[in-house]
């Protein structure tokens, strides 16, 4: 069962890599990527191309290999290897763009679900040259300076033993604030900014301006989920948990088809003992969305089993195997309910199906044997 408020140091990774993918949005709710076009590009230089048209095209082509090299070192996770043929690309381009430095940003911030880093520290804190140098020469871009904040909030989250480059942490948090700053007074999204700003107070426990950063975020795009998000679980961590559930209320008043927020205030309801409630936040959700989340009608079906509507609830798991046969969960608690209903013949062809799908060295497959072989004693 997911609990209402993930680990900071887990929920914290999560949130990295989805902020560092993303660039600022021009567009309410929306990532922008930024155009290839240097005319509409926030300072990006058109170098004088050779006269030479075919010394222009092996260029090109050289372009497009370490692209293509580049994105097949990071889908294998070799985030090394992806870091310098990035900062090769870089050298190869004619034209600056910004994007690749939200790449180097995301390669700095993976993280495992542990929080520890998927690249060398050598590496990370290499970066910050090319963060400076690529700022020194192009420092009206705005979308340079909210990379250069990211980064430097990932510096923030590394362990303490690793020497900054800014100096101490609270040093790299000036820094940090400052590159804010400075997106925001070269027009980059307030929320996205803001946002990250909130991040960072977050971490110094700064709870009660991480608060104030987050309301600008979804005042500024009130369909930033993140940053509802964000609201909540430092409210639980202030001991305000009717504050936390009305930020997500207001973030389902704004965003009625998201899914997160639902999950998370029905989860956060039942925590709380309210399991009705719970099941009305997921029923409305279904009701208002024709296209619900793949997980939905399992969470659905756990609310109400934990309300013991347990006839509701098989109904619920059924759907949710229909909807995704590799829901493995689903199978689980199916196969529980018609035990616990003494329907061993549909109890005993669930967990048959459940074990089908179980990977080979899956630790519950023994489990599954077990259960199978006690219920062939009660056919």
């Amino acid at each position: 069962m997911p609990r209402k408020i993930v680990h900071f140091s887990v929920c914290l990774a999560l949130l990295l890599v989805f902020a560092c993918e993303s660039t600022p949005s021009r567009n309410k709710g929306k990532n922008r990527v930024p155009d290839n076009n240097p005319s509409e590009t926030d300072n990006r230089e058109n170098h004088v191309p050779d006269n030479n048209p075919s010394e222009t095209d092996n260029n090109k082509t050289s372009v497009l290999l370490l692209e293509k090299e580049f994105n097949e070192a990071r889908e294998a996770e070799d985030f090394e290897k992806a870091y310098f043929l990035l900062l090769e690309l870089i050298a190869q381009r004619d034209v600056f763009k910004a994007w690749d430095y939200y790449q180097i940003t995301g390669l700095c911030l993976e993280r495992d679900l542990y929080g520890n880093s998927k690249m060398s520290h050598d590496n990370i804190l290499d970066a910050a040259r090319h963060f400076e140098e690529a700022l020194h020469q192009h420092s009206n871009s705005d979308t340079l300076h909210f990379a250069m904040a990211q980064y430097l909030f990932g510096l923030m989250t590394l362990e303490e033993r690793i020497s900054h480059p800014y100096g101490a942490m609270k040093a790299t948090g000036e820094r940090a604030m400052e590159s804010i700053k400075n997106a925001l007074s070269h027009g980059a999204q307030p929320s996205e900014c803001h946002y990250v700003e909130g991040n960072i107070y977050r971490f110094q426990n700064n709870f009660l301006d991480a608060i104030e950063a987050y309301r600008l975020s979804v005042e500024d795009d009130p369909l930033f989920i993140l940053a509802y998000e964000a609201g909540f679980n430092v409210s639980m961590e202030l001991d305000y948990p009717d504050q936390a559930k009305s930020w997500l209320k207001e973030g389902i008043e704004r965003n009625p088809s998201s899914y997160e927020l639902a999950n998370l205030l029905a989860h956060h309801l039942l925590d709380e003992g309210k399991q009705q409630k719970a099941v009305d936040v997921m029923e409305a959700y279904l009701k208002r969305n024709s296209k619900p989340a793949r997980k939905a009608l399992y969470d659905y079906g756990y609310f109400l089993e934990k309300n013991k509507d347990f006839k509701q609830a098989i109904t619920s798991y059924q759907k949710a195997i229909d909807t995704d046969s590799l829901n493995l969960d689903a199978y689980y608690r199916l196969g529980n309910l018609y035990e616990r209903e003494s329907e061993w013949k549909k109890a005993y062809q669930t967990f048959s199906e459940l074990l089908k799908h179980l990977p080979l060295n899956h630790a519950y497959r023994k489990e599954i044997r077990r259960t199978l072989e006690t219920l062939e004693r009660k056919l």
